[in-house]
């Protein structure tokens, strides 16, 4: 004897629910890179570093100005736009953790002369040389085409963007911060880019929060009155409901469709995640947020601003170094042995005065005169705690 059932269950469509988010590869950097968060946080620190116009002076062996060649380099670095590119170099460290140019050399009223510095996109290297052995070393994954091939050579390949063709480049520069892996570096970024794709995530779910105020989550479902031919139709027309529900939807619900209620309240978890994704973007890029005023040794308002200082002044020496080193060359060509080039961008300014207070009174109640001029020697430019100089104080 045949038994006949009824099918069981409740038939319910459903929604995708989310994406994860998206990894950190040299291809999705230049997105990330338009987060708003991202572009606040290097435009203050470029607008520290490149606050107005670099000085630049050429110096003798004996370290005395050269007045002609002074004149000559400044007017070189004018012309080859020397200022942008030093800016090109801070973007694409931060970025990516190397900048990369070429410098062409060449005779001009029969001297040597830079004839032109030429920029080196860095997503130009975002690819592995096709055919490269799997036993190359690439250093930085954001900048696959530089590699340390298996005789422990560096080689640099370009891929062209347009039509993906790729060349090995001979006369190219690398800049990077020092101390960071050679030779491409590591983008000092890349833990900020983590959080970007975090906070792109987040961004997500808070528009669908934002669109389910006005169209609430409906989730359809099949009565389990309804069997036989019915039931293929209202499974499709659920399909397809789903697919379509939004603020401009409007019909009629067919005999049979039921939509439960969903007990659950919207929570604030992507909002909060958030607001402390970006708090950490912030403290990251600005290490004087790393410094609070506890009262301690050092962490007055006029030490944190000296550490800022030494801070900046570090991200300019890294814009500026290397173009000293390629002017130089260029006046070693012509026989100017022992020849400098200077290049300095404004330093930011600190008030000593207030530095050396501070320090003063933070000491004054824990240690003895002696010590504390035996701590503060360097602050407060005294000179070194000889005996001679007791005797003559």
């Amino acid at each position: 004897i045949m038994k006949t059932q009824r099918a069981d269950g409740i038939a319910c469509v459903a929604a995708r629910w989310g994406e994860a988010p998206d990894k950190v590869t040299a291809e999705n950097i230049p997105r990330f890179q338009t987060n708003i968060h991202y572009c606040e946080a290097v435009n203050n620190l470029s607008a520290q570093v490149f606050s107005s116009y670099p000085e630049v002076w050429v110096t003798d062996a004996s370290g005395e100005e050269d007045a002609s060649l002074t004149e000559l380099v400044r007017k070189q670095f004018a012309s080859l736009d020397c200022f942008e590119k030093m800016q090109f170099v801070l973007a694409d460290v931060y970025g990516y953790g190397a900048s990369l140019f070429s410098v062409g050399i060449g005779r001009i009223d029969g001297q040597y002369a830079i004839t032109e510095i030429r920029h080196l996109p860095c997503m130009s290297f975002a690819f592995l040389p096709r055919g490269a052995s799997l036993n190359v070393n690439i250093v930085n994954p954001l900048l696959p085409g530089v590699i340390v091939n298996e005789n422990g050579e560096v080689e640099v390949w370009q891929t062209n963007l347009q039509t993906l063709s790729q060349k090995r480049l001979s006369n190219v520069t690398i800049v990077r911060f020092p101390g960071s892996p050679a030779p491409s570096g590591s983008a000092y970024m890349y833990p900020v880019y983590h959080i970007i794709s975090l906070l792109e995530y987040a961004n997500k779910a808070k528009m669908q929060q934002l669109n389910r105020v006005g169209v609430p989550v409906l989730l359809p479902k099949v009565s389990d009155s309804v069997d036989g031919s019915d039931l293929a139709y209202l499974d499709r027309w659920a399909r397809q409901f789903v697919r379509g529900w939004g603020k401009d939807s409007v019909g009629l619900v067919p005999p049979g469709i039921e939509f439960p209620a969903l007990n659950f309240r919207e929570n604030t978890l992507a909002r909060d995640a958030e607001e402390q994704w970006v708090s950490w973007i912030h403290s990251y890029m600005n290490p004087m947020r790393q410094m609070q005023s506890t009262g301690g040794l050092g962490t007055s308002d006029a030490g944190r601003m000296e550490m800022f200082a030494g801070f900046v002044t570090s991200r300019q020496v890294l814009c500026e170094s290397w173009l000293e080193k390629a002017f130089e060359k260029v006046l070693e060509y012509n026989g100017y042995e022992g020849y400098s080039v200077h290049i300095q961008l404004k330093r930011p300014s600190v008030d000593r005065a207030a530095v050396r207070l501070s320090y003063l009174q933070e000491m004054h109640d824990v240690m003895t005169a002696e010590e504390r001029r035996n701590n503060a020697t360097d602050i407060l430019e005294l000179k070194e705690n000889t005996p001679s100089l007791l005797a003559e104080l």
